[in-house]
């Protein structure tokens, strides 16, 4: 989409982009034509200042909504672009529609004088100028920082309570798991610990070896000779050692304990 922008170089309102918006650039829209960003309502084709804002795309309204031009610039009489030269204090960006607060210094006053802003002087973007002839309008949000850009943010996601509990229950769970897996893998270590205590200085007689002992043995002993070669002393003390029994319990009591987790729940 298109606007028209003012230009101080060619003195003149140029066509461009609404990506190129800048805060502090002055813009042209005539009837029918959408607002392409939050613009601060300097002048209008009205002789009151007047101008109405279809904002049906903006909260759902089919009524016009009035807003009114900035008075005491000292161009009451005939709005001239090329003259303005203004500060404009404005409150920071907000995602609350009608809520704008702003003043203008005036220079040159004594006493200092303001000039009061509020949301009848705001035109937001994605509304749609109606029963005027053009109005010409200070850009005092753009981009991202716009009003209906901050409202933006997608859908949300609802959570019932019903999820919230079901979360709860599900890390209580997790940590039972854990501190259950932990205390059987420590007391499988204990127990090869005392095993061990008691002098035994072979493999347990009662459990199966490991994979990583037999292809030990198999490697050992592939050049020929017996095949049923008693393990080494180091797979022994590999297969016996209680920090090697607890950590491969820890994951073997994963796996067993692991059904109090309801996964079902979330598939």
């Amino acid at each position: 989409s298109t606007c028209r922008i003012y230009c101080s170089d060619a003195k003149r309102y140029l066509r461009k982009c609404w990506k190129e918006l800048r805060v502090g650039d002055v813009v042209h829209l005539s009837c029918n034509e959408a607002v392409p960003a939050d613009l601060l309502l300097l002048n209008s084709s009205d002789p009151h200042g007047i101008c109405y804002l279809d904002s049906c795309n903006l909260d759902g309204e089919t009524n016009l909504k009035q807003r009114q031009s900035v008075r005491g610039l000292g161009m009451d009489d005939r709005f001239d672009v090329s003259k303005l030269d203004c500060l404009v204090e404005i409150s920071p960006p907000t995602t609350k529609i009608y809520h704008f607060l702003g003043s203008i210094p005036v220079s040159g006053s004594t006493p200092s004088r303001r000039i009061p802003l509020n949301e009848n002087n705001l035109l937001l973007r994605s509304c749609f100028i109606k029963n005027t002839d053009y109005v010409e309008g200070l850009v005092v949000y753009a981009g991202h920082e716009t009003k209906v850009m901050l409202n933006n943010s997608g859908p949300r996601y609802k959570m019932s309570l019903l999820e919230r509990y079901m979360n709860t229950a599900v890390i209580w769970c997790v940590g039972i798991l854990l501190i259950m897996c932990l205390l059987s893998a420590t007391g499988a270590g204990l127990w090869q610990s005392f095993y061990e205590q008691r002098g035994a200085t072979s493999v347990i007689p009662f459990l199966p070896p490991l994979p990583a002992a037999t292809e030990l043995l198999s490697s050992s002993t592939r050049g020929g000779g017996a095949s049923n070669q008693p393990p080494t002393p180091a797979v022994q003390r590999l297969y016996n050692s209680p920090a090697w029994v607890a950590f491969l319990a820890f994951w073997t009591f994963v796996i067993i304990y692991q059904t109090i987790i309801p996964i079902a729940l979330y598939v």
